[in-house]
């Protein structure tokens, strides 16, 4: 009913509590996913979306939703990146916008991308603790281990009480071997 009047925010929380209550049931996955998209949430409709998909695999509705869902989000992904790109143009020195475009290829799930850009957002700017935990999620993805272990212990000197810098940083440490 919240569905069909538009109110999706009603529907989310209501589809939230269907959904912890029956977590393999894939259609309140695929419901709550309809409604991010009508919010064009796109990121949490097609992590709803794959959800449903992973609990069947085989149901056609479930697949062309996730399917239309990624292409939405890529598409607004790729014109943020052309956006990013042009306020590099106009002010490189401005770090936010290379940190941007490198989450969104993150999102896109180019790996090595997303590393350039990381890169040069760190170039210009320490990143926070929750940014260094990205960056560190994508090295580890093109396993470049060797790169983030030293940002990591420096990390956990600068924030002695985060708790994900420690953990982080003793699986980079037992990654390469090290096991002081």
């Amino acid at each position: 009913e919240h569905m069909n009047s538009g109110r999706f925010g009603e529907a989310i929380n209501l589809l939230n509590h269907l959904i912890s209550s029956n977590p393999q049931d894939p259609s309140g996955y695929n419901r709550r996913g309809v409604c991010y998209e009508n919010r064009k949430d796109y990121e949490k409709a097609v992590y709803d979306f794959r959800s449903a998909v992973k609990l069947d695999k085989k149901n056609k509705t479930y697949n062309e939703n996730l399917e239309r869902a990624v292409k939405s989000w890529e598409t607004l992904l790729y014109n943020k990146i052309l956006g990013f790109k042009r306020e590099i143009k106009i002010n490189p020195l401005f770090p936010t916008n290379y940190l941007e475009v490198g989450k969104c290829y993150k999102n896109l799930g180019n790996w090595m991308e997303a590393e350039k850009w990381y890169d040069e957002y760190i170039k210009r700017e320490d990143p926070s603790a929750d940014e260094l935990i990205r960056y560190t999620e994508i090295l580890a993805k093109n396993n470049h281990i060797t790169k983030g272990e030293p940002l990591l212990k420096n990390y956990t000197q600068k924030y002695p009480q985060d708790h994900r810098l420690w953990s982080r940083y003793g699986y980079f440490a037992m990654w390469l071997g090290k096991k002081e």
